[in-house]
């Protein structure tokens, strides 16, 4: 295959991909080339005349193969850019999306509006949003996920960021993070509805670990949960920023509107005009005044329980049986008596 021209293989490539059905046939052909032989785009170009050797015909199509195969191109070369920093990917990890920069960029901008930039990253996969925060915002990060493979892979990612006085703890949602409580809490959780998994593209559905995809029957099982649980581990003036299905703002927002804890709840779109972020301030008073609600209305509770147990007993001394009891009882000759008047 030496007669061959870079041009001719990237050409062939290109073929090869759109009989497999990947969409960017162009894009992750020269991607692959690129990745392969180590150079940019610009080296690319000025390379796109000249021979390609046979090891490089080899090393190129087994790169394509496996791309033709639907294998993500981002698994393939073990990267993926996020908010211009290279973030290591692996096989049982969520790959992050290009989506997910408005999430970011959003999450940014309230920072530099508050004074506790303290973050807890959520179901943090590689940890791309709270990598970002902490280089871009100065942020310290506590990076949080169910997933050992993720948790595995922040560390990397942050060891080869540079990103110092992280932590990163393991478990389900709040749980490993006791009672701390931060500035601000990000999440990218599962969003996707069951019953659209097997629908998505081969690329996710095959490739991207259905633990970081389904977020039940209707798609909203995190929320409910850290939306219920964020006013315990956000400080005063704290924010929650949450990633969302381009349908799921609505949804989203009735929670959070429904929570006493939450004030100036926002709606971010993307770049194509979806809605991808929500965002809500924490209220410190409000969650408060909840909370001494639903204690009060606990304690009464409890009081009237204890004062029924008292009666009970008190009727059991006296050999009566409980109102209910007497009840049930009279209900079936009550019965008897309306036949018998029938008959």
């Amino acid at each position: 295959m030496s007669f061959l021209l870079v041009s001719d293989i990237i050409k062939m490539a290109m073929k090869q991909l759109e009989e497999a059905g990947v969409e960017d046939v162009k894009g992750d052909a020269e991607a692959l080339y690129c990745y392969l032989k180590h150079v940019d785009r610009a080296r690319f170009f000025l390379s796109w005349a000249n021979p390609a050797d046979d090891r490089t015909c080899e090393g190129y199509f087994n790169l394509v193969a496996r791309r033709c195969k639907r294998e993500p191109l981002q698994l393939i070369t073990g990267e993926q850019e996020f908010m211009g920093i290279p973030i290591k990917t692996k096989k049982g990890v969520l790959i992050p999306r290009l989506d997910s920069e408005v999430v970011a960029l959003a999450a940014e901008l309230l920072l530099k509006e508050q004074k506790n930039k303290t973050v807890l990253d959520l179901c943090c996969g590689s940890g791309a949003l709270g990598i970002a925060l902490a280089k871009r915002a100065d942020a310290k990060v506590t990076f949080a996920d169910i997933s050992e493979a993720a948790i595995s892979l922040t560390k990397e990612n942050i060891a080869a960021c540079g990103v110092k006085g992280a932590e990163v703890v393991w478990g389900d949602l709040f749980d490993p993070v006791a009672k701390k409580k931060y500035g601000m809490i990000i999440s990218n959780p599962p969003y996707i509805e069951t019953s659209v998994i097997p629908t998505l593209m081969p690329e996710v559905r095959q490739w991207e670990p259905m633990s970081a995809l389904n977020g039940g029957k209707d798609g909203l099982d995190f929320y409910r949960r850290i939306i219920a649980g964020a006013p315990a581990h956000l400080k005063k003036g704290g924010t929650l920023v949450l990633e969302i299905g381009h349908d799921q703002a609505y949804a989203v927002t009735e929670m959070l509107e429904n929570s006493p804890a939450f004030a100036e709840i926002k709606v971010i779109k993307d770049l194509a005009h979806n809605d991808r972020v929500v965002t809500a301030m924490y209220d410190e008073k409000a969650a408060k005044r909840e909370a001494k609600r639903l204690a009060e209305e606990e304690k009464l509770a409890a009081k009237e329980a204890k004062l029924a147990e008292k009666e009970a007993k008190k009727a059991a001394r006296r050999g009566e049986a409980p109102a209910e009891k007497q009840a049930a009882e009279a209900a079936p000759e009550a019965d008897g008596n309306e036949g018998d008047s029938e008959q």
